[in-house]
């Protein structure tokens, strides 16, 4: 089982994204880089970069044999579902609670209604 980054999230970065790629074409935007279109593209892919980190490469998987995988933008952690004492929200997502004191977090389930 896997749960990722919500599919509107997602639509919703790639599209900004879009907008953007079209703006850096037809509109005057190298006059807010100096006149250097090689800023804007510098702009575009760490865009294109941290919708990845943020949007597509976050997700908590549970494996078949009852390991857990939370991957998140900068970091992977992966423990048996045996081992989890106990969860709540974070500041940046579900934390996990286990058996050894370890409290790792996944960005995948955030607090929204907070």
């Amino acid at each position: 089982m896997v749960w990722r980054v919500r599919l509107w999230i997602r639509l919703i970065a790639v599209a900004v994204g879009a907008v953007l790629v079209v703006l850096g074409r037809y509109g005057n935007t190298t006059q807010y880089w100096g006149g250097d279109p090689g800023g804007w593209a510098g702009f575009l892919i760490v865009y294109a970069a941290l919708v990845w980190l943020l949007a597509f490469r976050p997700r908590l998987e549970l494996d078949d044999d009852g390991w857990v995988t939370m991957r998140n933008p900068l970091g992977v952690h992966r423990f048996q579902a045996k081992e989890v004492r106990g969860f709540g929200f974070a500041t940046l997502g579900l934390a996990v609670q286990l058996a050894s004191g370890f409290r790792p977090v996944t960005w995948i389930f955030q607090d929204t209604m907070a």
